[in-house]
């Protein structure tokens, strides 16, 4: 059941917002401080259980929620306040379908396992849980106490429904930070549990990620080579242009991508049991700053291969990279920004985005005007500000001259290269027509030079 529609007040920088939402791909972006992790909490709070959004965030004593899904039936509409009743989703959860919130930071950590875990103390999982609400939730931690608290969560476990009790057993999701090391341990205990169960459709699923994240990771092909061990403990080993590898060696950007991916895609596969069709079934995938610590040729395949592996899967995350945008289709940009009286609204592109260059991305939807460094824009200001004065002392006379020509050579540096890459295009487009080899190539390359209306 995708996300059709939502809408909230007081939470973060918002009074009040609206978001409609494409059922499979919708990137947020905006200036920092525009409320692109306020919409995911939000939809945290409502879709994945157990989470909370953070209090502190929380503008009013009551701020309210309204949530649209698309069902095989039509449009579901529920409704309500923060924090949630969990109560009252219960049975929204029983046909939602697989839930997964991640957050912006991930943190890199040299964890070893010291071996498969078959199953979790109840205690000790309710003190993860508490740690993680605590740190959301502060104030009402302090107001029940700890002790009350786990009292109270102990005597829900005994009412919870057979979803709950799924989606409880899949990685805790704190709202600030994730750490590697429960998808470390995550990866280790699935590894025993296909050995021991021969289910090796479990380590299947571990090799899809690995899979999925080289398919990302350009240039650089990866590979799960199985658990291996040193004098610490057990490790992912993951087999790359370098060798085989324990996960934590490997680049923060290639660490980042395997562990939000492994996030997604384990408890994806685990919540359906791991059924051979699993990614035939419904997901929602909130990711915050998915593109974090990649580099770009890596970020604008990030969408494109979701899409590919993952047909059922509704994303929703943000961003800061126009790279991200490039190729998506309309109303799949959730544009966040301020007006001049500081409220902060929502909107969404009205056309794709197919064939735009970064500049042009970064022009359009990301407010930056002169997408240059700073003390060109700075002197491109000034060129504009002495062209439009009626009069002009000598000294700005001299200058206006002077900004002609530094700008001027900067403009024709541009276009020279435009030009040049245009020309190899064209000579390439000949080329083909005279039956030499490269045709496809020229003509495609030439497709991409056309720039949008």
């Amino acid at each position: 059941m995708p996300v059709k529609h939502l809408a909230f007040t007081d939470v973060g920088p918002f009074r009040e917002v609206a978001l409609s939402f494409d059922p499979q791909t919708n990137v947020l972006t905006g200036p920092n401080n525009s409320g692109k992790s306020s919409v995911l909490f939000v939809l945290g709070e409502i879709l994945v259980y157990p989470f909370s959004v953070p209090t502190k965030l929380l503008r009013s004593d009551s701020p309210t929620w309204e949530l649209a899904l698309t069902t095989g039936q039509g449009d579901q509409e529920i409704e309500g306040t923060f924090p949630t009743e969990v109560e009252k989703l219960a049975s929204l959860y029983e046909n939602l379908g697989y839930t997964c919130f991640v957050p912006a930071q991930r943190l890199g950590a040299s964890f070893r396992s010291q071996g498969p875990s078959v199953g979790e103390d109840l205690d000790s999982r309710l003190e993860q849980e508490l740690d993680a609400f605590e740190r959301s939730s502060p104030l009402l931690v302090r107001q029940a106490g700890r002790s009350s608290l786990r009292d109270t969560w102990r005597q829900y476990l005994g009412t919870e429904t057979p979803s709950l009790q799924t989606m409880r057993r899949m990685p805790l999701t704190d709202p600030y930070s994730v750490s590697d090391k429960d998808i470390i341990q995550k990866i280790v205990n699935l590894d025993y549990f296909s050995y021991r169960n021969n289910r090796v459709e479990a380590r299947e699923a571990v090799n899809r990620v690995i899979a999925v994240a080289s398919e990302i990771a350009e240039g650089f092909p990866i590979d799960f080579a199985g658990v291996g061990e040193d004098e610490v403990g057990l490790y992912p080993q993951i087999e790359s242009l370098d060798g085989n590898l324990p996960l934590d060696v490997l680049s923060q950007g290639t660490q980042s991508l395997i562990h939000w991916l492994a996030r997604f895609l384990l408890g994806y596969a685990e919540y359906y049991d791991f059924s051979s069709d699993f990614m035939e079934k419904p997901a929602i995938l909130m990711i915050d700053e998915v593109d974090a610590h990649l580099h770009p040729s890596w970020q604008r395949r990030i969408i494109p291969t979701l899409n590919k592996h993952f047909p059922k899967v509704q994303v929703i995350c943000s961003t800061h990279s126009p790279l991200m945008l490039a190729g998506l289709g309309p109303g799949q940009v959730q544009l966040l920004g301020r007006g001049e009286d500081g409220t902060v609204t929502a909107s969404t592109n009205a056309r794709d985005i197919k064939g735009w260059s970064a500049d042009e991305i970064l022009r359009q939807f990301l407010d930056l005007d002169s997408p240059t460094d700073l003390e060109t824009v700075e002197e491109i200001n000034r060129l504009q500000a002495l062209r439009q004065r009626d009069v002009l002392g000598e000294d700005e006379r001299v200058e206006l001259e002077q900004l002609r020509r530094t700008v001027g050579r900067i403009s024709q540096t541009q276009q020279s290269e435009l030009l040049e890459k245009l020309g190899e295009i064209l000579g390439a487009g000949d080329e083909a027509d005279r039956g030499g080899s490269g045709a496809r190539g020229g003509r495609e390359k030439g497709s991409q030079a056309d720039r949008p209306d």
